[in-house]
């Protein structure tokens, strides 16, 4: 005897396993989430090259990890225990994404407590609720605190923006294919509804997905094109600078002759009366140039060994540059050297010069400047229109920051760029841009340019964070329009629902019934919308089916019939030895049997150089025929299916190139040319017409080319039996001249009867002579 279970125990067992059901449902969610947006940081780490990203997308994929293990304890009944792994793995999330996100805390304290409230809503009982709100809004303080501690090397709220749509999208999508999953089978209302709002919702979801990426890209683009911009305008700023260096090193020496101070200083004695006294007055006028132009921090004269004649820091007089490229180079033309760090000055110098000539024009000496790079840094910072993160700088060969940032703390000299922007300049000697981490490990998006004059890398750059700002706006706008939208559309989809629901319910009968077999039947539907013309389409789709069975089994019919014809003439083909009347009776019984417009057959002449009309159908093969109608190899679909031995096919032979038109088939819409073959050898071609386009279709191909076998075949034994009649009739005739000249009583009467006979036989005149007389014997009148 069963026990019997009290209704009370059967509804407590029936909402646990409600409870357990949405509480699988929330881990469903939360994993697939959790991995889109794991997915997206991933995504984020490779492109901007940043390992917060890439602790972030760790982080989720940890969280998509424990929900999959919170659903061991649910499906064993301890849904409280698989709720709290959820939640607590939440919290954990949101606060840890502090340590490698900035500017989100508020964003993240709020999602906390909301999700908290949708979690425990779905999976707690409700004596644990408040517990779950407490706890959510202690995680959120928590969250905030974390996000104001200002920590470095963080993802900043603009590099992640774009995440925002991308987020929306998943978390829309997902909550909506879970919605349209628990609903799909209750009615064809729900269904309805769901597919309404799919095709609203998820095109203005993509939308403002599409819109935030285009709006994103679009503000890249642009940064890109101002970068780019600036380095053009930044080394074009450098070369006037170095032209300006150039032309005060040309109006140094202006008031004095070039020779005279090749002479006098870089040729001459020091210990000279000459040497003394014009020396004070080139320094001054050295000096007074270096004051007035703030281009050089030293002007100084190089005899021609190199040495320092006069320089406007006495202490370096007597210096020996005879070993560097600037007294190299610079005597023979003028010349920038690359900066390069001189352990006695105790910085990067970049020096230029140029030649001083002698009488004779050759270079016997160099004036020479220590360029102030200082004059580099200032119009290399001064404002780009990026705002206050965008900055221009140079970089040397060994990667060493050559002028001044924008950032305290990073000095020339000591700076090492070892950036992407920077391998591609100096390493790659390439031109480009892209999104990189710079060098105090900030994404930023850079252009970057290789200067072979200077031996430098010219870099501007700008932080990702305040280039994209200016997308936010854009993008809370997409989404907040796309949600009004959406809100609009469950309103609409509802109010329209039941106007669909009924009306469709009426095409579902109608439907089965016709599936049933009932041929006949028809929705009566008074509407003008798409309900009415989809009723009207199923009207015509069953009157069109009724049709379409009627006229399927006719032209079965008919294609029954055809083929029995083919069979038919086949037949009759193989009774048939003469060559011309097989010709005409194949022409005949095709045309009769198919209802073609014209057919004929050509066969090759005795040299297969010319395919000739050997019978055709109705007057036009009449004529053509009497004229000798031919047509040369390889021309027109006749020669082309001969000479290649294979069926030509054309539908339409006004679209066709290399069609030979008839004036005697005017109306030859279609043409099919089927090779007669005998084994591998082409016999003719059997050349069939329509007066329709399409009128020749594959099907006739076919049975065109069985036929076209057959009279291969029947060709082939009329020739044979022909042949062979020939040599019998010949054998005859040759006996019966036999005969007659045995039954002559004479020589002469033999004779005569064999030039008599021979005669007739050959069709022409024939004589006999004899060795003894100058006139024939006898011949034939």
């Amino acid at each position: 005897m069963s026990e019997r279970i009290p209704e009370h125990q059967n509804l407590h067992q029936s909402g646990e396993a409600l409870n357990e059901q949405k509480a699988l449902r929330v881990t469903s969610i939360t994993i697939t989430a959790t991995l889109v947006i794991a997915g997206f940081y991933y995504f984020l780490a490779w492109q901007l090259q940043a390992w917060s990203a890439g602790a972030m997308a760790g982080i989720f994929t940890a969280y998509s990890l424990a929900a999959w293990l919170a659903r061991g304890p649910i499906r064993k009944g301890r849904v409280q225990q698989g709720a709290w792994i959820i939640l607590g793995g939440l919290w954990g999330v949101l606060m840890f994404g502090m340590f490698f996100v900035a500017g989100t805390g508020w964003l993240s304290g709020i999602t906390a407590i909301f999700l908290t409230y949708i979690i425990s809503w779905q999976s707690l009982p409700r004596s644990q609720r408040p517990t779950a709100l407490i706890g959510s809004v202690v995680a959120g303080s928590i969250t905030i605190a974390l996000d104001t501690l200002g920590l470095d090397n963080r993802l900043g709220f603009a590099q992640i923006q774009a995440s925002i749509p991308v987020l929306t999208v998943a978390f829309l999508l997902i909550v909506f294919y879970f919605v349209v999953r628990q609903t799909w089978q209750e009615s064809i209302r729900n269904r309805l509804v769901a597919s309404f709002l799919g095709l609203v919702i998820i095109p203005l979801v993509l939308s403002a997905f599409i819109s935030a990426l285009v709006l994103r890209q679009a503000a890249i683009n642009d940064v890109y094109n101002h970068l780019s911009a600036i380095t053009v305008l930044k080394e074009n700023q450098l070369k006037d600078w170095e032209e300006s260096m150039f032309g005060t090193l040309d109006i140094t020496l202006r008031e004095r002759d070039e020779k005279e101070v090749v002479r006098l200083l870089l040729q001459g004695d020091p210990n000279s009366a000459d040497f003394q006294a014009y020396y004070p007055e080139v320094a001054q006028d050295v000096e007074t140039v270096l004051e007035r132009t703030g281009y050089f921090k030293e002007i100084f004269l190089l005899d021609s060994e190199g040495n320092v004649v006069l320089s406007t820091e006495p202490n370096q007089v007597g210096k020996i540059f005879a070993n560097q490229p600037i007294f190299q180079e610079g005597i023979k033309g003028k010349y920038v050297q690359p900066p390069t760090y001189v352990q006695a000055l105790g910085e990067i110098v970049l020096w230029i010069g140029q030649p001083l000539h002698d009488e004779t024009g050759q270079g016997v000496g160099v004036i020479a400047g220590r360029a102030d790079l200082d004059v580099v840094s200032e119009f290399m910072l001064q404002d780009i229109g990026l705002g206050e993160t965008g900055e221009s700088y140079l970089v040397r060969s060994n990667y060493a920051m050559l002028t001044a940032s924008r950032f305290e703390g990073y000095l020339p000299g000591e700076t090492y760029v070892r950036t992407e922007g920077a391998n591609n300049a100096i390493e790659n000697i390439e031109n480009g841009n892209g999104a990189y981490l710079d060098y105090r490990g900030v994404a930023v998006f850079g252009a970057y340019r290789w200067l072979p004059e200077l031996g430098v890398a010219l870099i501007a750059e700008v932080d990702q964070s305040q280039a994209l700002a200016s997308t936010l706006a854009a993008s809370a706008t997409s989404g907040g329009v796309a949600v009004g939208a959406a809100i609009f559309a469950v309103l609409v989809a509802l109010l329209i629902t039941r106007t669909i629901a009924n009306p469709l319910g009426e095409l579902v009968t109608a439907a089965r019934r016709l599936a049933a077999g009932e041929l006949a039947i028809s929705v009566e539907m008074n509407r003008q919308d798409e309900i009415g013309t989809l009723a009207g389409a199923f009207n015509d789709m069953a009157g069109q089916l009724t049709d379409l069975i009627g006229s399927l089994e006719q032209r079965v019919a008919e294609r029954t019939k055809a083929l029995a014809t083919s069979t038919e003439v086949s037949r009759r083909l193989s009774t048939i030895l003469d060559q011309e009347e097989l010709v005409r009776e194949v022409v005949d019984q095709i045309k009769q049997a198919f209802n073609y417009y014209h057919v004929h057959i050509y066969l090759w002449d005795t040299k297969r150089e010319n395919l000739v009309m050997a019978g055709g159908t109705g007057e036009a093969g009449r004529l053509m025929l009497e004229s000798g109608h031919s047509i040369p190899a390889e021309r027109g679909l006749v020669g082309r299916a001969a000479e290649t031995g294979t069926v030509v096919l054309v539908s339409d032979v006004a679209q066709t190139i290399g069609w030979l038109p008839n004036p005697l088939l005017p109306e030859t819409k279609a043409e099919i040319a089927v090779p007669i073959l005998l084994g591998e050898t082409v016999l003719g071609v059997l050349d069939v017409q329509q007066n329709k386009v399409g009128g020749i279709t594959q099907n006739d191909a076919d049975l065109l080319q069985a036929i076209a076998n057959q009279v291969a075949s029947a060709l082939q034994n009329a020739r044979i039996y022909g042949a062979t009649q020939q040599q019998a009739n010949k054998e005859a005739q040759r006996n019966e001249i036999i005969q007659k000249i045995q039954n002559t009583p004479s020589v002469e009467d033999a004779l005569k009867v064999a030039v008599r006979e021979l005669g007739r036989a050959l069709g022409t005149q024939t004589s006999v002579h004899l060795s003894d007389y100058s006139e024939p014997l006898i011949k034939t009148p």
